[in-house]
């Protein structure tokens, strides 16, 4: 019996054992499922969202421009700090920031991490963002719900072209952190899903001078060429070509250009190019091809005939082929009176010689290569045939024979009719189309010069000579106007060439 009651003792003190071992157990359970339970019920990540926005998402500017754009971070509550990072898109932005007490709450700090523009850029020193951290050394410093954070941009300029640069948000990465406290080292709160990718886009526009618009040309007759445009954008001047050749640069802001030097009144293409210190968007447009307008000329009046009563009077024609077809008068044309073998038939040349203007003579067609001289008056008391020898200061001279002078009497050849013309001689034959007033010399009409009366190196020398001066200096001067526009140039020489070695009568 006694052995009985010790066995039932002990299995007692067993079970108690084995009931305590279990009680413990289970509160040990408990107590550590109600310590996990009271902290995942606690604020952790994903318990708030934030949301990142730009104020002005996009803007446009030049190269050089600096551009500003505010980042705005908003939460509920709790903000301790934020952690962004970025990429761009483009090489044309760098970013800058101004860290003043103005733009962060007080104890706060900007830590920024920046990375080099790519090779692309001509500007490798720029920067560009990567990642911005703002951080406090306090860490139960709060942040507005709102914080606003400044960012400045330089717009770099990109070379050549216009483009688009664009800073992005890697909302996969960024993230802002909340307050920390005894139990927790701080929340972390998700970015808004609907905001990626958050972007702030800078249009960079072309950093050279725009080209020139509505470029016109006018004229003032026989005088110069006028040039108007459209002010172009971000101009510091403009370059003025004629013919590709720069003519000369002008000031900024400027819309006109007068070009006083008319020459040859033949087409020119002049192009008005906009520069600044980047460069010009166009080097060859526009340009338009223009030339100075002829001054509108008249007839000049047919001479009426008057009855001499005291002298031998001729009106009569001459063709100058090279004068230039807006030229109305050929000036300084020595007309003399000879007999028929070249002798002389006054004793001195105040009535057997003139020096007058012919003019140009016009027909239902039009102008025609014939110029008609005023009635001109001789003191010739014997009736019979002469000779007519006539030159001009840049033609060869012409003789022609058998012009039949009677005292008291006018001899009209300006019609070519030997009916109604009767003793017009050489002056209404095929002689005026063989032997025209060629031009060419030089010599003017000293016929005493070694060159007189030919068309030969010297004059193609001198021509040469005199229009090199002039397109250097753009000034004119009739000193070798074979065609008798008012300048001495190309075409002039080219007269020369033309009538080269030939001889007058």
């Amino acid at each position: 019996m006694k052995f009985g009651g010790t066995q039932s003792n002990s299995n007692m003190k067993i079970i108690l054992r084995i009931a305590l071992i279990a009680f413990v157990a289970l509160g040990a359970s408990l107590g550590l499922w109600m310590y996990l339970n009271g902290y995942l019920t606690k604020s952790k990540a994903s318990n708030g969202v934030a949301t990142l926005s730009f104020a002005q998402p996009s803007v446009t500017a030049k190269g050089g421009d600096i551009v500003h754009g505010d980042l705005t971070i908003t939460t509920l509550s709790g903000m301790s700090g934020i952690d962004i990072s970025f990429t761009t898109e483009g090489t044309n932005l760098s970013f800058l920031y101004t860290n003043t007490s103005a733009h962060l709450p007080a104890g706060f700090e900007l830590i920024l991490d920046e990375i080099g523009m790519t090779d692309q850029n001509a500007n490798t020193s720029q920067k560009g963002l990567k990642r911005m951290i703002l951080v406090s050394k306090n860490s139960s410093a709060q942040l507005p719900k709102t914080a606003l954070i400044p960012l400045y941009f330089s717009v770099v300029n990109n070379g050549q072209a216009a483009a688009t640069t664009t800073l992005k948000v890697i909302t996969s990465v960024s993230q802002i952190v909340g307050v920390s406290d005894s139990n927790t080292s701080g929340t972390v709160f998700s970015l808004e899903p609907n905001v990626s990718p958050l972007a702030f886009t800078v249009q960079v526009e072309d950093p050279r001078a725009a080209s020139v618009t509505n470029l016109t040309c006018s004229s003032s007759c026989g005088s110069n060429v006028k040039l108007r445009w459209t002010d172009s954008a971000n101009e510091d001047g403009y370059k003025v070509y004629k013919d590709g050749a720069l003519l000369e640069t002008i000031g900024s802001n400027t819309t006109n250009y007068i070009h006083s030097w008319c020459n040859n009144y033949i087409n020119h293409t002049y192009a008005i190019i906009a520069y600044n210190s980047k460069g010009s968007v166009s080097t060859t447009q526009p340009n338009i091809a223009c030339a100075c307008t002829v001054c509108p000329t008249q007839a000049p009046p047919t001479p009426t005939p008057i009855m001499p009563t005291n002298s031998a009077d001729l009106i009569f024609r001459l063709n100058f082929p090279d004068v230039d077809m807006n030229v109305n008068t050929v000036s300084n044309v020595k007309v003399m009176v000879m007999d028929n073998d070249g002798k002389k038939v006054c004793n001195d040349d105040t009535n057997c010689a003139q020096i007058v203007s012919f003019n140009r003579m016009y027909t239902a067609n039009g102008p025609t290569t014939y110029f008609s001289s005023p009635q001109l008056q001789f003191n010739l008391t014997e009736n019979r045939a002469y000779s007519i020898v006539v030159k001009q200061n840049h033609t060869v001279q012409r003789t022609y024979k058998n012009v039949f002078l009677i005292w008291k009497t006018l001899l009209n050849c300006l019609v070519p009719n030997p009916s109604v013309n009767h003793g017009c001689g050489q002056l209404i034959s095929a002689d005026l189309e063989s032997r025209p007033m060629l031009g060419g010399d030089m010599d003017g009409l000293d016929s005493t010069l070694p060159g007189f009366n030919i068309i030969n190196i010297d004059d193609r020398e001198k021509v040469g000579k005199i229009a090199d001066s002039q397109a250097t200096l753009q000034q004119k001067t009739a000193e070798g106007d074979m065609n008798l526009d008012g300048g001495t140039d190309v075409k002039d020489l080219g007269i020369v060439e033309k009538n080269f070695n030939r001889k007058g009568d």
